[in-house]
């Protein structure tokens, strides 16, 4: 067989023996596609499977072909075929900021000096390259302005 057509090569040989495929197996009935595209096409094994692929896809569209179809292929909700995603745990915006809260004993010495120990409500978020202000903040848009410049791979910043 010439080289043209290998995808209508495909197409054929997948719809002559998907009604084999209860005896062949789903293994099975793969491997004798990509054989005979291989053998009568002259294409490598990569090649092969991207047209049994297309010929899948395409018998996927045929209203007949959907119940001989089933089981078929990868299970939905198996990745398909992409990389996997990455899970970011994220501790909090402390642990991200490499901030360490002060120990239970500074804390108690400070109100023994007879500082107030209100609670910060503004911060001052600032640009670790040289130390600009950048913006005050409260604490969440703070934490988020930091969160939002890291990801997006930014200049970093920090904020006191």
């Amino acid at each position: 067989m010439s080289d043209k057509g290998i995808r209508l090569g495909a197409i054929a040989k997948f719809a002559e023996l998907l009604p084999q495929r209860a005896v062949l197996g789903n293994a099975r009935f793969r491997a004798e596609v990509r054989f005979f595209l291989i053998e009568n096409y002259g294409i490598t094994g990569n090649a092969a499977s991207t047209h049994y692929n297309h010929a899948f896809q395409e018998a996927k569209k045929v209203p007949a072909m959907t119940e001989l179809l089933i089981g078929l292929g990868r299970p939905e909700g198996k990745n398909n075929g992409g990389r996997k995603k990455k899970v970011v745990a994220v501790a909090g915006p402390v642990l991200l900021l490499g901030y360490t809260a002060p120990a239970a004993e500074a804390v108690d010495d400070a109100n023994d000096a007879g500082e107030t120990g209100e609670a910060q409500t503004v911060f001052t978020v600032k640009r670790k390259k040289d130390g600009a202000v950048v913006a005050e903040l409260s604490f969440e848009a703070a934490t988020a302005m930091v969160a939002k410049a890291k990801a997006a791979k930014k200049s970093a910043l920090y904020f006191v």
